[in-house]
């Protein structure tokens, strides 16, 4: 069959497109990377950045012996180039090529910060993701937050011997709510089974992650994401959780379940609950009968595929500035410090729980098991979304979750005086309220008359 001439003459310029191309991209491939034309370049066979001529970066750290540490592993690290990288403390005056600052001041900065595109900082994806979505701009280092921490001498004085096949601490047969709630009956023998404090915002929020769900997920300040059927699933959790008398009360009423945290570790009276470092559990470890682990929050369900997700906060990091007069340099460094090696120098100058991905943990010695418990925990943490009001660049969305009654709303919905759609709603409106408050661009996403 003969092909009419259009077609051939087409083919034949797809054909020719396709030779040139592969020409180019054959030259592009070929042609190597020189820095007085290329602002950055990536030395294959070295397997790392190139030096600008001369070029030297000072790091901004926050005690002198770990800035020490650090000089000495980068001279260590790069023998051919020494004191390429310079550390001065905080306190000194002087200029900082790379700050260590914290996620907010960051935030604040965005505009000022350089962004390192198509580059890996080895730390999970959800660590103040906002300031890395359009290239990399913050270097999380450290962090605080609550975890999961499970009485292991009580679930074993209860029938439950000690069982974590996959190492990620916590017990086998209580990888997530739906089992705890399976064998509460058993579990409320002892007294206080699951700790909770519905009178404290920060602590509750994992709850409500419990299929998903996450304030200012989209990075508007006019969604916050209350209509969300995610939230509206994670407020039926709640209610499926109120119905067990966790702490033996009279009425299990809301209002019972106040923050306890301290007391019940102090009385080690206690099967789940939740601790962060800033309760100083290393200096309980010895001092209690029993042995405690900290892990990730379970799963809602045994088919869900990720645990609930409490809030980190205070997480302090590295951020370069967009006229670094090095950026070739520059990425190294910020390279060199994403890895292991750096950040066990780190650990070993600091008690600041690391903030890392898990292949970079593992390479990691820690000075003690809790707080590579912590460190583990962390995995699944996720961080206040740095999302700013807009209009209002210095006042962030989040603030939302504080100045709303949120507990309230869940005491209620515990107390059974309402439904979980009903609570949703009364999300809803006080969601409204206060964004309708900042802005009057927003509309609402739920119809409350409809209910």
């Amino acid at each position: 069959m003969k092909m009419k001439k259009p077609i051939l003459i087409l083919l034949a310029i797809l054909i020719s497109s396709t030779l040139m191309l592969g020409l180019f991209l054959g030259t592009q491939a070929l042609r190597k990377c020189d820095l007085e034309t290329d602002l950055v370049c990536y030395n294959d066979e070295l397997n790392r950045y190139e030096f600008e001529e001369g070029a030297s970066l000072v790091v901004e750290v926050d005690n002198a012996e770990y800035g020490l540490a650090l000089e000495t592993l980068w001279n260590t690290t790069y023998p051919d180039h020494p004191d390429r990288l310079k550390t001065l403390l905080m306190e000194e005056e002087g200029s900082k090529d790379i700050q260590y600052v914290g996620a907010h001041e960051a935030a604040l900065q965005y505009d000022q910060l350089y962004a390192l595109n198509e580059f890996e900082f080895n730390r999970p994806d959800q660590i103040s993701s906002e300031l890395n979505v359009e290239g990399k701009r913050f270097l999380a280092y450290t962090g605080e937050g609550f975890v999961f921490l499970t009485n292991k001498t009580k679930l074993e004085e209860l029938g439950y011997p000690w069982m974590d096949a996959n190492n990620n601490y916590l017990h086998d047969e209580f990888e997530s709510f739906e089992k705890i709630l399976a064998q509460s009956k058993t579990l409320s023998q002892s007294p206080n089974s699951l700790v909770l404090a519905l009178n404290d915002r920060f602590s509750f929020y994992p709850y409500l992650t419990a299929y998903g769900w996450n304030l200012f997920e989209s990075y508007s300040s006019f969604e916050p994401g209350i209509e969300k059927e995610e939230f509206l699933n994670a407020l039926m959790f709640i209610e499926r959780l109120s119905t067990v008398n966790w702490e033996q009360s009279d009425a299990n009423l809301a209002e019972d379940y106040v923050w306890d945290y301290p007391l019940v570790m102090a009385n080690d009276q206690f099967v789940f609950s939740q601790a962060s470092n800033f309760m100083y559990l290393n200096e309980w470890d010895g001092k209690h009968a029993s042995e405690w682990v900290v892990s990730v929050f379970p799963k809602a369900e045994e088919s869900s595929t990720e645990p609930l997700r409490p809030l980190l906060h205070d997480i302090k990091g590295y951020v370069l500035s967009k006229d670094v007069q090095y950026p070739s340099l520059a990425h190294e460094v910020m390279s060199f410090l994403s890895k292991a090696d750096a950040l066990q120098v780190y650990v070993d100058t600091h008690t600041d729980i690391p903030l890392a991905n898990l292949d970079v943990l593992s390479a990691i010695e820690f000075k003690d098991e809790r707080s590579k418990q912590f460190a583990y925990a962390y995995q699944a943490s996720i961080t206040e979304p740095l999302i700013a009001i807009q209009d209002y660049p210095q006042h962030l969305a989040f603030a939302l979750y504080y100045d709303i009654d949120v507990m309230e709303v869940v005491r209620r919905l515990w107390n059974k005086e309402l439904t979980p759609r009903e609570a949703q709603i009364e999300f809803a409106i006080l969601s409204d309220q206060w964004v309708n408050a900042h802005s009057k661009l927003f509309e609402g996403k739920i119809d409350v008359k409809s209910e």
